[in-house]
């Protein structure tokens, strides 16, 4: 909570200082927390000193005049300070004393706020019109910022009828005094014109009526008047029905979204390159020292003849647990050079090799080793595939909503999935195990995912966002996501899977891309396809990360070859 106080008197009368500070010092020093430049001293008058939710007031030299609700607090010892406390400090200054509930804090009693606001107008120096405006004043500002939202919502609904009931009576009273000037009027008329009693008695008749029918009308405005008042009061009624609704569903949201999180797992995929006429893979040309050597330009030769490690590229992508033991996700993660042979000819895939899958594991929070993988299905219209494996049996699936279910623009969204791959689960953790874990992997990504696992420290990022646009075969949200995100599912307000993370447009923050989830249907739909094969990672000698930075056996070649393309952790 925070102190606040409201002077009472001298040049800031009326003002209001609010301070979180421990300790607040009050005296005729700019320096001190609370200045009062119309002071003689420049000395420390009062402190008041924030102990266990509490705060005490004692006076800053024993010459000081203290007194706390007309008690004197001259003393050595501390004065405790409660909501709406009325201090004088050195016989010129009066400040009313109250406190500002914060974040967590309980709000304020309106009942205690009026009360409080009540007793510093009466100690307000002036006259009754000024105590009066400083009353309303401050209550309004204290209602706003200690009520809690129903005491606020009730206290606007009564201070809008008391200013419609002030507003018409005020109409009403000024139409009385028209009325009654219009009468002087014909009265001193007939006092000076010495009209007859029948015209008096005409005249009168006439005016009597126009004021009957004006007050008619006054009364037909004052029905309509409380008629909108009920009308605001009914609407204000829905719209905290509506805030409460929101708050629960957002409350609903939150653990749909932690129970989720679980199902969610990092896809690490390898890959290496095979001559198709021996059958052999390629690899460094030779190692010295365990590292692979380079040539006079620096690049590291390879060839199906050399005594090196193995070329291996990784991939990081994201998928999640559906019925069946299956895991779905984006077939550009499971087959990643395919997309390389669309981007450019020179993908690093030579003529007379073939790509074959090395590695295909997923981590799953919590589960402590990977989950072998093998492709299952492919969809020929959607970058959409779908993975099995030996699953462990505590995860549980996540439910894809019906093909029919409809998305909106504006529609609330929630991405869950592995941005940046590495890059995010260490930049999480401490710097010195993250460090320690990266030197130790020596730039294998398996080996590093497989100690994340182990530290139970694989978890994904959960972003929320709306929908902003629906096609038939694209969903467009601005949900933050980027590399690695690929293949992370698209949930709904019930925790649905509505589309599978598909794609980001670079220049533009707002635009996030996702298959909708009739694609993922229409693919479990068909007949379920072999596996395919697929070489265990045992096998595979040594390898190196996406790009040509060695790895297994030729981590030192890595850390020495600073100038070199590689890996980013």
């Amino acid at each position: 909570m925070q102190a606040r106080l409201t002077f009472l008197s001298g040049p800031r009368r009326g003002n209001r200082v609010v301070r979180r500070d421990t300790v607040i010092t009050i005296g005729g020093d700019p320096s001190h927390t609370v200045y009062l430049p119309d002071t003689q001293s420049h000395e420390l008058l009062a402190r008041i000193v924030k102990g266990e939710g509490a705060y005490a007031i004692a006076a800053g030299h024993p010459a000081v005049c203290l007194s706390v609700n007309g008690a004197d607090a001259s003393g050595e010892h501390d004065v405790a300070l409660h909501d709406g406390d009325v201090i004088r400090i050195a016989g010129a200054c009066t400040i009313c004393f109250s406190t500002v509930p914060e974040r967590g804090d309980p709000p304020t009693p309106l009942r205690q706020i009026l009360g409080r606001s009540w007793r510093a107008s009466v100690h307000l120096q002036g006259g009754a019109l000024r105590r009066s405006l400083f009353f309303l004043r401050d209550l309004c500002h204290c209602a706003g910022h200690d009520a809690s939202r129903r005491a606020r919502v009730a206290w606007g609904a009564t201070f809008l009828a008391v200013a419609l009931a002030v507003l018409l009576g005020t109409l009403s009273l000024l139409h009385v005094r028209a009325a009654e000037r219009r009468v002087g009027m014909l009265s001193a008329q007939v006092a000076s014109t010495r009209v007859s009693d029948r015209q008096f008695e005409e005249q009168m008749k006439s005016r009597f009526e126009e004021q009957t029918v004006r007050v008619h009308q006054l009364e037909q405005e004052k029905a309509d008047a409380e008629a909108r008042l009920g009308e605001v009061s009914r609407n204000l009624e829905a719209a905290e029905q509506r805030v409460t609704r929101l708050e629960r569903q957002t409350s609903d949201l939150l653990a749909r979204i932690d129970t989720a999180r679980r199902s969610v797992a990092m896809l690490v995929v390898g890959y290496s390159m095979y001559e198709v006429a021996s059958g052999r893979p390629l690899r460094f040309a030779s190692i010295d020292d365990g590292v692979p050597t380079r040539d006079n330009t620096g690049a590291y030769p390879t060839s199906v003849d050399g005594t090196g490690p193995v070329l291996t590229s990784y991939a990081l992508g994201s998928g999640f647990l559906i019925s069946g033991g299956r895991i779905v996700t984006n077939h550009h993660v499971v087959e990643p050079w395919l997309e390389k042979e669309k981007a450019s000819t020179n993908s690093g895939l030579q003529p007379g090799f073939e790509v074959r899958q090395t590695v295909l594991h997923a981590y799953f929070p919590d589960v402590r080793e990977p989950v072998r993988l093998q492709i299952a299905a492919v969809s020929a219209e959607a970058d959409v595939a779908v993975l099995t494996g030996a699953m462990p049996p505590e995860l549980s699936p996540l439910t894809l909503a019906p093909p029919a279910r409809r998305v909106s623009v504006g529609d609330q969204i929630v991405v869950i999935a592995y941005p940046l791959g590495f890059d995010t689960l260490l930049a999480r953790m401490d710097q010195a195990l993250a460090g320690q874990l990266v030197h130790d992997a020596g730039g294998d990504p398996p080996v590093l995912a497989a100690a994340l696992a182990t530290r139970n420290l694989i978890s994904p990022l959960a972003t929320v966002g709306h929908v902003g646009d629906v096609r038939g075969t694209t969903i467009t949200y601005d949900a933050a996501s980027t590399y690695g995100s690929s293949g992370g599912p698209v949930l709904n307000a019930n925790g649905e899977v509505v589309a599978l993370n598909h794609a980001v447009l670079e220049d533009f923050t707002g635009a996030r891309f996702g298959i909708p989830v009739a694609a993922v249907h229409r693919l479990l739909q068909q007949p379920r396809s072999a596996a395919r094969a697929q070489v265990p990672a045992g096998d595979v000698e040594n390898t190196h990360a996406d790009g040509g930075r060695p790895t297994g056996s030729a981590a030192a070649a890595a850390r020495t070859a600073k100038d070199g393309p590689g890996w980013s952790f």
